[in-house]
């Protein structure tokens, strides 16, 4: 008695129809997802710059106590010098009453 044996060996592994369909299907999760994660990305750039702005003044009073006299922290466009107008956004300078700054912060990104 003889036993016949098959000759296809067996082959495991995706058809191109599941390819197709596990790639619409990621397509369309990460097109789910993508509003929740822009809004994440733009509240980090918030907390960011909410946090450079808290070093910036932890710097300026830890210079105060160093140095013995007044220390200020304001809005600067240039990185080097005080201004008046625009917002912070622009960025801010740690500086000695009558000297040069002692730490830039540049403008926070994503705007």
């Amino acid at each position: 008695m003889k036993i016949a044996h098959s000759s296809k060996p067996s082959v495991s592994g995706f058809t191109l129809i599941e390819l197709m369909i596990a790639v619409a299907l990621l397509g369309i999760l990460l097109t789910l997802a993508m509003p929740s994660f822009s809004d994440m990305i733009r509240r980090m750039r918030i907390e960011s710059a909410a946090n450079s702005l808290s070093v910036a003044l932890a710097t300026a009073r830890s210079e105060a106590v160093k140095r013995g006299r007044n220390i200020s922290v304001c809005k600067s466009a240039n990185s080097s010098a005080c201004t008046t107008s625009g917002d912070w956004s622009t960025g801010w300078v740690i500086y000695a009453t009558a000297g040069t700054p002692i730490k830039a912060f540049d403008a926070p990104s994503g705007g």
